[in-house]
């Protein structure tokens, strides 16, 4: 489990790190420069890009496109950035296409996400089955949607009648 969690912390560092120059742009009025939104951000476009290439049938979802929409990410990340004008903030520190807080707003932003998904790898740990109040449903949309080598799964069981028209008596 220590492994998953290490590998699950560093993917999501990468990201960050992928969608900085993004999140610097983007972000440019909060006082950090988008910082502490990077790694949701690259979490974020990263998915969305994967999903919109197999939703179009491009291509499959699977682990190469995550690892392709991972780079065209990085790049337009970084072709935005190179466009950018630089800032001149007093506390911050650029390096290359990217703006920094201080040393400290880093280490305290990320000794807050470590807690946060340590905290979550502990809970999980001892619940992870998927049942109880909603997740059986959530269980059930995402066991086909994993297995699926396209966009669009097969829909549950029990709720492949509703696409038929259900007419209320008069």
């Amino acid at each position: 489990m220590a492994l998953d969690v290490f590998r699950t912390w560093l993917i999501i560092q990468l990201l960050g790190i992928i969608a900085l120059p993004l999140s610097n742009l983007l972000l440019r009025a909060l006082p950090d420069r988008g910082y502490a939104f990077s790694k949701t951000l690259g979490l974020l476009v990263v998915s969305f890009v994967a999903w919109l290439i197999a939703m179009l049938g491009i291509s499959p979802f699977n682990g190469p496109l995550l690892v392709a929409s991972i780079g065209v990410v990085g790049l337009i990340s970084w072709w935005l950035a190179r466009k950018r004008t630089p800032d001149s903030g007093t506390n911050l520190q650029r390096i290359g296409v990217v703006t920094l807080p201080g040393w400290r707003t880093i280490i305290a932003y990320e000794a807050i996400f470590l807690a946060a998904l340590l905290f979550v790898a502990w809970m999980r740990s001892y619940d992870a089955v998927p049942w109880g109040t909603e997740r059986p449903m959530d269980f059930a949309f995402l066991t086909p949607s994993s297995a699926a080598r396209v966009s669009h799964p097969t829909t549950p069981g029990w709720l492949a009648i509703a696409s038929t028209t259900i007419t209320s008596a008069t």
